[in-house]
């Protein structure tokens, strides 16, 4: 995962090279089931551009939540950027290919999507800069983030949105 040096003002959910331990694992596993709906509707967009035996990449992936809606859904085995060790461990538990950064993915992924990831990275840009090098020609980016601050809830806040 792309990072920088995270100024010592910045919250407490950026991660960093020096600090790779994702602040908010409780509350993904807490609310895992809770966002079903959500998790199916964001999935639902994704595939529908999905060409089957493209490669599919989630970028910042967690536990695991969508990845899992995708191979129930579709078949399909997303491989699973996680810069935490734990997550990446909890990845490979559930049977999916996961790296802890995006120099570890070959080059040549079809479709990157990335869930509620970017606010939680110092320096987004070079992030997306290096998804963007991970790319296909003619490989798309799907980026969902916070939206509005009428949807903001305890959740959120707890994960550091």
């Amino acid at each position: 995962m792309a990072t920088s040096r995270t100024p010592p003002h910045a919250p407490a959910t950026f991660q960093t090279d020096d600090r790779q331990d994702y602040a908010g694992t409780e509350e993904l596993w807490a609310n895992e089931s809770q966002l079903q709906n959500y998790n199916r509707d964001v999935v639902a967009l994704l595939s529908d551009t999905h060409v089957p035996g493209q490669r599919v990449m989630e970028f910042g992936a967690g536990i695991g939540s969508l990845a899992l809606l995708w191979r129930s859904r579709h078949q399909v085995d997303p491989l699973c950027v996680e810069l935490d060790p734990a997550l990446q461990a909890v990845l490979r538990s559930r049977g999916f290919e996961a790296h802890g950064s995006l120099g570890a993915v070959p080059p040549g992924v079809d479709l990157i999507y990335t869930s509620n990831v970017l606010e939680h990275i110092d320096d987004d840009l070079a992030a997306l800069k290096q998804l963007r090098a991970t790319l296909s020609p003619g490989g798309r980016i799907a980026i969902y983030v916070p939206a509005m601050q009428v949807l903001y809830s305890d959740m959120d806040r707890s994960l550091g949105h």
